[in-house]
């Protein structure tokens, strides 16, 4: 079934099915490059901001709503930066899975 999609899609964009394969395995790695720099930007905006929410924590007349805004903002980086490196690794390391489920989203 993956064989007669890839076919399918090689005669669409007229490319050969040889050709093909190796730029979707090459478009998962880059996009997996990608994910892990969007997680390596994200990682110490998550570190600044919770330093930054520290130190308004121990200020004598500290407002309590930068506190939580800055915590929520270290909460959101930190997420987006575990699912990014998380998602930039699997990318990196099975581009063929990544390859293959991109035919069968097309096919679909």
């Amino acid at each position: 079934m993956a064989m007669e999609l890839l076919d399918k899609l090689a005669t669409n964009l007229g490319l050969a099915v040889d050709h093909l394969w190796p730029v979707l395995i090459y478009q998962a790695q880059l996009c997996g490059q990608v994910l892990l720099g969007v997680g390596a930007l994200f990682l110490p905006a998550t570190v600044v901001l919770w330093c930054m929410s520290y130190r308004e924590s121990k200020k004598e007349y500290s407002s309590d709503d930068a506190i939580f805004v800055l915590t929520i903002l270290g909460i959101f980086c930190c997420v987006v930066s575990v699912l990014a490196v998380t998602s930039g690794f699997m990318r990196l390391l099975n581009p063929d899975f990544y390859a293959l489920r991109y035919i069968l989203n097309a096919g679909s």
